[in-house]
């Protein structure tokens, strides 16, 4: 029995292998660009906090500014938290086009997106 793929069919597998990875690459960017929108509604979020606060005058205006403070930075932090995650996805997905033994370094190259 004999395991040899006619070359059309070896080209749609290849296709399909470089859909796999062009998808993986939309997810990871996806999770970073969502992390940044995290990190500037909290920021946002904290500057409206400290920003309310100061204008009322109401004898919380330092604990709404630490209160906008805190806002800002806990946001922040969480969107940190994401963005790395989506980098450790991308940096998985560079590894494993890198290291596949079917694709050819020029299809790697185009992968990756390092053509020259």
């Amino acid at each position: 029995m004999s395991t040899t793929v006619d070359a059309p069919e070896l080209l749609i597998r290849l296709d399909m292998l470089k859909m796999r990875y062009a998808d993986a690459y939309s997810v990871a960017t996806g999770i970073i660009s969502l992390a940044n929108i995290v990190k500037l509604v909290g920021i946002g979020l904290g500057i409206l906090i400290a920003g309310v606060s100061i204008t009322t005058n109401n004898g919380y205006d330092y604990a709404g500014c630490v209160a906008g403070v805190l806002t800002a930075a806990g946001g922040y932090m969480i969107g940190v938290v994401f963005g790395a995650g989506g980098q450790m996805m991308l940096a998985t997905i560079d590894t494993a086009v890198n290291t596949s033994t079917l694709l050819s370094l020029d299809q790697k190259a185009e992968i990756l997106g390092i053509r020259a």
